[in-house]
């Protein structure tokens, strides 16, 4: 057979080409396998300086490709580690520095365990990371500069850790960086200004840590940013009027700080996508923009314990607001119109919590106010100068949980629809004009943990119905007229721990029910006409700390049983027709006043414990006693 000279070189070509290949195919595969030993070394050098309780890397190990190993993603290319998520395993130890050797890792994810130790450097090294998430762990030290390495770095997540220190002004070098999250860890010093070169940043978390100084007017060139937050830290100064420009921002937190200033009155026009807006615990003044109210999508307001003055502008376009708190200002000066704002809110159906406590405001609740959502569950008019009468409307705020009116001026009877509020948990009343009697509906709060009714007018007796607040803890009822015998069934709520019904009219015996209030720890029943013995069940309340019940016509003797009660720092039974001796048993007790004085004891005053320090006791009024002590 003939073949051409050039079917001859061209075959010959073939030959060698085939040949080059497979000779360099060893180079080609060894290049690989050392790429892939690097980040198996990396992998193992991880889980050795992690502690691994659950045996979450029990599969790391040579059995496996380290590509199937938990939480290790590789790419389908190269077989190189590109993401790495042991998010809440329970691991404990330190994050490895041989991580830095995971070139090819774009995303590291471990919140949620229990590392210690610091962020090692060797971080900086990672060229391709992307997404950098280490919140919930134990993490200390400082935040490593060596990050701005990292310059494809679109989130930083190292919350609720550790961290100490000042931030690196370094961090500003990311250009990608959309969100950094550093809140809830001990973080010092100032923030940097150089933060205002992250052109791409949207979500700025900082709070809760010990930052100090001035809010830099850098940030204000963050024009893509939509969550501002560096509530609970030490901040000084004024808010740079740039940041009040940043149009994109929904969530505006700068509460619990120390800045000043005042709140430009175009703010409501300039963040139009506001949801939430947080500056209270401030030293803000000035006056609330009528602006506001353009800011449509508010849903949360707080703007309270500040130095606000003025009146509340109308709010009537905020239809999605959802808690409003104008605590703890200077608004209102007492007059009568002052709280037609409230008439604004009756469209916002998702109200759940308005407070207006510790301010001036005057005069009474519009009308409308008791149309307000139903879904409210918080209502604090605390420490106003309101007045009016609570009409019977009240009864349609079925959400309640928590109403607190006391310290104003409010007048006539707690209205009986009251009874209607049955997820009702916390009652304050007290400190106001309210008369007549204690409506019996108050029975049905069955879930109620607390009612203040002291320091009104109210009348008449106590309602037994109270007897069904199975789980109340803390009832004052003191300093009202009330009359009639205590119903045994309120004494008989074991839950209770406090209990004042002193300054009323109550009289009859004392219910020896009183005995099965073994959680009871505050018990003052003074300035009444309670007569009969003091029931000796009373030393079953072992857990008594206070017990004051003076000023009534008890008679006989200190109940032998009170020598149960070894908790006890002040007892006044003072002002009685009490008898017999003095139990020498309260000697032994750490008592820091006792007061038996103006009664009929006698025999020889003990001489142990706080019988030997004057200041602590007054046994006056009892001529019959003798005793060293007396004379």
């Amino acid at each position: 057979m003939y073949i051409s000279n050039n079917s001859a070189i061209m075959f010959l070509n073939f030959i060698l080409l085939v040949l080059f290949s497979f000779s360099c195919f060893p180079c080609m595969h060894s290049s690989v396998i050392r790429n892939n030993e690097t980040d198996y070394e990396a992998l193992l050098a991880f889980k050795a300086a992690t502690n691994d309780p659950l045996h979450s890397l029990e599969s790391w190990n040579s059995s496996i490709h380290f590509c199937r190993w938990k939480g290790v993603t590789c790419g389908s290319r190269h077989e190189r580690v590109i993401g790495l998520n042991l998010v809440n395993q329970n691991l404990t130890g330190f994050i490895s520095p041989h991580i830095g050797n995971l070139s090819f890792l774009r995303f590291l994810s471990l919140n949620n365990n229990s590392y210690s130790g610091n962020l090692p450097p060797e971080l900086g090294r990672l060229r391709r990371l992307q997404s950098l998430s280490v919140s919930y762990n134990l993490i200390g030290g400082q935040i490593p500069a060596s990050l701005s390495n990292c310059t494809e770095l679109s989130s930083i997540i190292i919350s609720y850790n550790k961290l100490a220190r000042p931030l690196p002004p370094e961090l500003g070098l990311l250009p990608r960086l959309e969100l950094i999250a550093f809140s809830k860890n001990n973080i010092s010093g100032s923030i940097p200004s150089t933060f205002g070169n992250l052109s791409s940043l949207m979500r700025l978390y900082g709070g809760s840590n010990d930052l100090a100084g001035e809010i830099p007017d850098s940030l204000g060139r963050l024009k893509k940013l939509e969550l501002l937050a560096f509530g609970e830290n030490r901040l000084t100064g004024f808010v740079p009027p740039t940041i009040f420009n940043l149009s994109y921002i929904n969530t505006f937190d700068l509460a619990a700080n120390e800045l000043e200033g005042t709140l430009p009155s175009y703010l409501g026009t300039t963040l139009p996508n506001l949801q939430t807006f947080s500056v209270g615990i401030n030293l803000f003044s000035g006056t609330i923009p009528v602006s506001l109210s353009n800011a449509t999508n508010l849903v949360y307001l707080h703007v309270g314990y500040n130095r606000f003055s003025g009146k509340v502008p109308s709010l009537v376009k905020l239809n999605k607001l959802g808690v409003l708190a104008l605590s703890g200002n200077l608004l209102g000066k007492g007059e009568s119109d002052e709280l037609s704002f409230l008439s604004s809110l009756v469209n916002a159906t998702s109200l759940v919590s308005l407070g207006l406590d510790d301010n001036n405001f005057g005069g009474q609740l519009p009308v409308s106010f008791w149309n307000l959502s139903t879904t409210l569950s918080r209502l604090f008019l605390t420490r106003n100068q309101i007045t009016g009468t609570i009409p019977s409307e009240i009864g349609n705020f079925v959400s309640l949980l928590d109403l607190r009116v006391n310290d104003n001026r409010f007048t006539g009877m707690i209205p009986y629809s009251i009874g209607k509020l049955r997820n009702l948990q916390f009652l304050d009343f007290s400190r106001n004009i309210f008369s007549s009697n204690i409506p019996s509906s108050i029975g049905n709060l069955s879930l109620l943990l607390a009612m203040y009714l002291s320091e009104n007018n109210l009348s008449s007796g106590m309602p037994s119905s109270l007897g069904n607040v199975k789980i109340l803890l803390e009832l004052n009822l003191s300093q009202n007229a009330l009359t009639g015998p205590v119903p045994r069934e309120v004494l008989s709520i074991p839950s209770l721990r406090t209990v004042d019904l002193s300054q009323n009219q109550l009289n009859g015996t004392l219910p020896v029910e009183i005995g099965s209030l073994k959680n009871l720890e505050y018990f003052n029943v003074s300035g009444n006409n309670f007569v009969g013995e003091i029931p000796s069940t009373l030393g079953g309340c072992v857990r008594l700390e206070f017990l004051d019940m003076e000023e009534n016509s008890l008679q006989g003797n200190i109940p032998s049983s009170f020598s149960s009660l070894r908790g006890l720092q002040v007892l006044d039974l003072s002002s009685n027709k009490l008898n017999g001796e003095i139990p020498s048993f309260l000697g032994e007790f750490n008592l820091l006043a006792l007061n038996l004085s103006f009664n009929d004891f006698e025999g020889a005053l003990p001489e142990d414990g706080i019988f030997k320090n004057a200041s602590l006791i007054s046994v006056s009024g009892n001529p019959k006693l003798c005793g060293v002590f007396l004379n």
